[in-house]
């Protein structure tokens, strides 16, 4: 046990040993896969995020086969179905220290034989040892940042800050623009632009505003869709994804946006096939958008390449149509349904509501019975879900889903409403509904976004995920129940007392005022938020959405 919790410390140093290794002019070295080159430079995805190298300074380039390129055909080899060979996979990972597709490959073993005693061990040791790892991990992200003077009541009661200087507004303007020149896979350097960031508050409240407009620009800069005869594909080197699209030919202010995702699994599987299920959504006004994976492999979907490819396409559908933001959703089947339910619940703070068909969430069965993938059906609590499952599905068995519907119920028991149907069905197999889909997607399109909802649950998951709804994990959350109590300026926190910040807007609560927060049943803060440069850049980066976007925040 103690050999993985060393391996997972450590993975970031090691991932990369089988890598084009790049030797530099000074005697240094750099591991990674080079994913473009020219005459001036190399660009190297490595293990931390993009790296671009003069050749001036190369020395030499000696090619080799990551890792994970191995691990990817080795994945194409193997039936989606067959749970032996994706433990064997899974035991590879293991050896060669792949750490993420070793969680992945036990995860698919067990959703195909929940009984596998020997991937059931060794999930259950691979989790021990993170949540041990996890504690003795010992770094700023945890700490909480040095509380800094917050604005003074005058003598009225009003809160007052001074104006910002010329010096310290072009300071966080430098930062700024240093913040975005960092590529989004980079998102750990962001991190540390955000932190310096932080340095310079308190701020005035206009004076954060006033960069509002600028970083809003810069976050929805970037090529908009191209595509001819219903066919494009992703503006993006990292994720050259395909895709079909409808557009409405009556022109409106704002467009709802429907993403469909496809099934399949090895060598199978389009968009094509999810334009012609989910298509309905035109009826509705909506432009719809169908992906094709990236790679054809089994439970692609759920691959962090492919998640960050459909998210990259949602914003890249922003800056290209006037979206309705707070009318966005996402609908799949099959492999697009364990896809809908692995992306929406990673980010339910984007989605109006989802749509699993026959799909599923990764399980483990052990002596306390089924137990659901993490950061899955608790994040669910402002994100309306309508699932389905045939009882006699032969393909995707409905245990999932039923553990699922039984997870929402005991949640609504625990913290009020989590809004959900699920409906199963006798005879259809794995396919459609005896009504077809047109309910599901009726259901869905009736609802909204609330972009600030009093009440947020969190098990964050994916280590680039680091703000959802109004919560900003520095890496402090395994789990987090946040409520605010708008009369009485009030917040409380189920969970960690420090790693993380709340971040506030004027909607949320007066800002005017002190705000007390409450953790753990314990005060922990009762004085102003910080207005913040910081929680600004940092939600409209993440975002591109003028209608949740944040300007204060309170860190712990």
């Amino acid at each position: 046990m103690w050999r993985w919790a060393l391996i997972i410390g450590l993975c970031i140093f090691v991932i990369y040993v089988y890598a084009d290794i790049i030797s530099l002019t000074t005697g240094g070295k750099i591991e990674g896969e080079i994913i473009e080159e020219d005459d001036d430079q190399v660009t190297v995805k490595t293990y931390s995020g993009i790296t671009v190298i003069s050749k001036e300074r190369v020395e030499n380039i000696e090619r080799k086969p990551t890792r994970w390129q191995l691990y990817t055909e080795k994945s194409k080899k193997i039936s989606e179905f067959d749970a032996e060979a994706h433990w064997e996979l899974a035991k590879w990972c293991k050896e060669q220290g792949l750490v993420r597709e070793y969680k992945t490959e036990l995860e698919i073993t067990l959703s195909l034989k929940p009984d596998h005693k020997d991937a059931l061990a060794s999930y259950e040791e691979l989790l021990r040892s993170s949540e041990e790892a996890a504690k003795n991990v010992k770094g700023v992200s945890r700490q909480s940042p040095p509380r800094r003077e917050t604005g003074k009541p005058t003598e009225t009661g009003a809160r007052k800050e001074e104006p910002s200087s010329a010096e310290k507004k072009t300071k966080i303007r430098e930062l700024i623009k240093k913040y975005f020149a960092i590529s989004e896979e980079n998102f750990k350097e962001r991190e540390d632009v955000l932190a310096e960031l932080s340095k310079l508050e308190p701020l005035n409240k206009e004076d954060v505003l006033s960069f509002k407009n600028e970083i809003y620009k810069e976050a929805i800069s970037g090529p908009k869709a191209t595509f001819q005869g219903g066919t494009g594909k992703l503006n993006s080197k990292l994720y050259p994804g395909t895709y079909y699209i409808s557009v409405p030919k009556a022109t409106a202010d704002k467009y709802p946006l429907l993403i469909g995702l496809h099934g399949g699994g090895e060598g199978v599987g389009d968009g094509r096939e999810a334009a012609q299920k989910f298509g309905i959504g035109a009826r509705f006004g909506a432009i719809c958008v169908f992906p094709t994976v990236i790679q054809k492999e089994a439970t692609a979907w759920n691959k962090e390449r492919e998640e960050k490819y459909v998210m990259a396409l949602i914003e890249e559908m922003k800056r290209t149509f006037p979206i309705d933001t707070s009318r966005i959703y996402l609908v799949g089947h099959s492999m697009g349904g364990y896809g809908t339910w692995s992306i929406g619940t990673h980010y339910a703070d984007v989605f109006a509501g989802l749509g699993p068909c026959a799909g599923g969430i990764f399980v483990m069965t052990g002596g306390g019975g089924v137990t659901l993938a993490r950061g899955t059906v608790v994040n669910l609590k402002n994100t309306p879900i309508y699932f389905y499952h045939g009882s006699n599905d032969p393909q995707v068995p409905p245990t999932s889903d039923r553990k699922a519907a039984e997870a929402l119920e005991e949640l609504k028991k625990k913290y009020g409403p989590y809004e959900y149907i699920y409906k199963e069905y006798d005879g259809i197999g794995h396919g459609l509904p005896p009504d077809g889909l047109s309910p599901i997607i009726e259901w869905l399109f009736s609802h909204k976004r609330n972009p600030y909802p009093e009440m947020v649950i969190w098990e964050p998951s994916r280590p680039y995920k680091t703000l959802f709804w109004w919560i900003k994990n520095r890496g402090g959350i395994s789990q987090i129940v946040a409520k605010i109590e708008k009369s009485k300026n009030e917040i409380t926190i189920e969970g960690p007392s420090s790693g993380f910040s709340i971040y506030l807007n004027d909607k949320m609560v007066d800002l005017n005022k002190p705000i007390k927060v409450i953790i753990n049943g314990k005060e922990a803060y009762n004085d102003y938020a910080n207005y913040s440069a910081a929680a600004l850049l940092d939600s409209l980066a993440d975002k591109r959405d003028l209608t949740q976007f944040f300007f204060a925040k309170i860190d712990f």
